[in-house]
């Protein structure tokens, strides 16, 4: 008596049987999974970006937002939108004007919607979009005026500037003269800086009113002439250059050595 065991034994052994455990089983599985599975929005985006930088047109996703509300905002509501229909009911038809009903003010196409793209205020005109509107002439006279002003600034600063470094030169002039004359035995002259007075008061501890001085004929002078006048007394009677900060042994020596009597010829 054949078993029933038997006969199924023998027909697993002439079968070739698949390993579960098997890397083509397994690859199985999982392409079907893969087939199966829900393709999510980013996987979605992943795949799009992937095509788009394959193809050379990957796009920023703000100019991407930008195309679509373009797009949506210059199409206009198809007849199964509600607006369209409520507008439908109340006797609006395509191509008619909204509003006001002279043909001169009637406006056939909606107000342009302008979206603000910068951090300014509400209200505040875009400076790109009043730069655009402007005619080419009045940009180039513009910017005529704008490289003037920029010049004129300039040029102030570098007036005050010189000013200031002329006033701290006199004074340094000044002052080496005042040491160099007294080093000399020289007496007081007008290059030198007026001596402090103590006021004077009377029996009460009053002060008593001073009179004015009178301006000497340096003191009228221009700065630039007064630093010129104790430049000029310092190299003849010293020997002595201000910029160069030194007293030298002969005028020989300060016209051989020094390489000039101003500040500019000191600044190269």
């Amino acid at each position: 008596m054949t078993s029933f065991r038997g006969l199924g034994a023998a027909k697993v052994d002439d079968e070739e049987v698949e390993d579960y455990m098997s890397d083509a089983l397994l690859a199985g599985i999982s392409s079907q999974e893969s087939r199966s599975a829900p393709v999510t929005y980013t996987k979605r985006r992943a795949e799009k970006l992937r095509r788009q930088k394959e193809s050379g047109t990957v796009k920023p996703l703000k100019e991407i937002e930008r195309e679509s509300r373009e797009r949506g905002l210059q199409s206009q509501l198809p007849e199964e939108n509600k607006g369209f229909q409520m507008l439908a009911k109340m006797g609006y038809k395509k191509g008619m004007s909204l509003g006001t009903t002279h043909a001169s003010e009637s406006r056939v196409e909606p107000i342009t919607v302008t979206l603000k793209q910068d951090r300014q205020g509400i209200g505040l005109a875009d400076p790109l979009a009043v730069k655009r509107q402007r005619s080419e002439e009045q940009q180039r006279a513009l910017e005529h005026e704008q490289e003037e002003a920029r010049q004129d600034y300039r040029m102030l600063m570098n007036k005050r500037f010189a000013e200031k470094r002329l006033m701290a030169d006199l004074r340094k002039a000044r002052l080496q003269c005042e040491h160099l004359d007294r080093a000399k035995g020289i007496e007081r002259n007008e290059f030198w800086f007026p001596e402090k007075r103590q006021t004077s008061v009377d029996d009460n501890g009053n002060p008593l009113e001073e009179e004015e001085e009178v301006p000497t004929e340096f003191d009228l002078m221009e700065p630039s002439l007064q630093l010129m006048a104790v430049t000029i007394y310092l190299r003849t009677l010293h020997y002595y250059c201000l910029w160069c900060g030194e007293a030298y042994p002969t005028a020989e020596d300060l016209d051989n050595t020094c390489p000039g009597d101003t500040a500019e010829s000191h600044d190269v």
